[in-house]
C-alpha cells in the first residue's frame, strides 16, 4: 500500500500542487504501520521519488545525493542480493 501512496507523491511533486508533502508523509505512515522508524523499502521508493521530482525541478545539483541515499536504502531494506541491483560500494 505504501508503495501506492508514493506513486501518488511523485504526481502531486511533479504537479508541483503543494501537496507533495502531505503524502509523502502518508507514505512513511502507511510504511511503518505505526512505528516510529521507517521501512527501509519506502526508503528507496521515495528516494527514487525525490531523484525524479529533482530533476523536473531543475534539481540537478541534488541528483547524485539523493541517488546515493536509494541504493544505500536498497542495501538496509535487504535488496543487496536481487538479481539486476547494482550494489554501491
Amino acid at each position: 500500500m505504501s508503495s501506492a501512496i508514493a506513486a501518488a507523491t511523485l504526481v502531486h511533486g511533479l504537479r508541483g500542487d503543494g501537496r507533495y508533502e502531505s503524502w509523502r508523509s502518508r507514505a512513511y505512515t502507511a510504511a511503518s504501520h505505526g512505528a516510529s522508524t521507517r521501512c527501509g523499502e519506502i526508503e528507496a521508493i521515495m528516494a527514487f521519488v525525490e531523484v525524479r521530482i529533482a530533476i523536473q525541478s531543475a534539481g540537478v545539483d541534488r541528483v547524485g545525493a539523493l541517488v546515493d541515499r536509494a541504493f544505500a536504502a536498497s542495501v538496509n531494506a535487504g535488496m543487496r542480493d536481487t538479481p539486476g541491483r547494482p550494489v554501491p560500494n
